[in-house]
């Protein structure tokens, strides 16, 4: 059975498989790249992804997003980010200071842990990728943050196993790209440099040392408030201020 590769980010997630001596991208079911992190419930029905997106404006309190913002952090924490990145659906306070999201699925309000949404995600990437190999996937390795620490490793390990599969391994964001840097051809071996992870909702810097197999994390250091999203926003504030109208930071 094939082993597929998960860059897990904030925003969108990609996936690839290993076949005949390089790295195969697979596309969604809706033929994309990158799968969008999103999960809106609507109704009877829960829709994943690009889907997703495309209800989020009509019913934003029941979509979710910023999941791995979420996972692994107690509900002090997490409180505090809904109300810094204003998140419009509703973050309650669970079993052991736990996090959990509150939303309206099939009549009721139900609430999910963050491990559990994003097993959400990981299960929609398994089919995907399960319907283009024509076989079944079993097996994933996901990336993670450099920061994360043990607990949050821990949480994105849980989030693997209850999609139904069987995490081989967790690889730092920053690793995955050096390796990746190699595989290419472009041999960076016996050096010491700089990673740079400039993703939709966060900034990360990483200085590695790599000696032949050995990669060695020396430091690494994250922005929360520097993403493609904030980009999104300024530009939004630029033309409403071109155009006479105002718009609130």
């Amino acid at each position: 059975m094939p082993v597929i590769g998960v860059d897990l980010g904030n925003t969108y997630s990609c996936m690839a498989v290993y076949r005949e001596d390089k790295p195969d991208v697979i596309h969604n079911h809706r033929s994309f790249r990158n799968t969008p992190n999103l999960i809106t419930f609507a109704g009877e029905n829960r829709f994943v992804g690009d889907d997703a997106r495309n209800l989020a404006l009509v019913d934003a309190k029941n979509t979710i997003y910023d999941m791995r913002q979420m996972i692994g952090r107690p509900y002090s924490e997490v409180a505090d980010l809904a109300n810094e990145f204003k998140w419009p659906f509703e973050v309650i306070s669970g079993k052991d200071d736990t996090a959990q999201v509150q939303v309206m699925y099939r009549g009721h309000r139900q609430a999910y842990l963050p491990e559990e949404l994003i097993a959400m995600i990981l299960r929609y990437l398994a089919e995907c990728a399960e319907d283009v190999l024509g076989e079944p996937v079993k097996s994933v390795v996901l990336t993670v943050p450099a920061i994360f620490n043990d607990v949050r490793r821990k949480a994105i390990r849980r989030a693997g196993e209850m999609a139904g599969l069987n995490v081989c391994r967790l690889i730092r964001e920053p690793t995955a790209a050096a390796i990746a840097f190699n595989h290419i051809g472009r041999r960076i071996r016996n050096k010491t440099v700089l990673v740079y992870d400039f993703g939709g909702a966060t900034f990360d810097a990483t200085v590695l040392q790599v000696r032949k197999q050995l990669i060695t994390n020396l430091a690494t250091s994250r922005d929360n408030h520097l993403g493609g999203t904030d980009f999104d926003e300024r530009l939004i504030c630029v033309r409403f201020d071109s155009s006479g109208s105002t718009v609130k930071n």
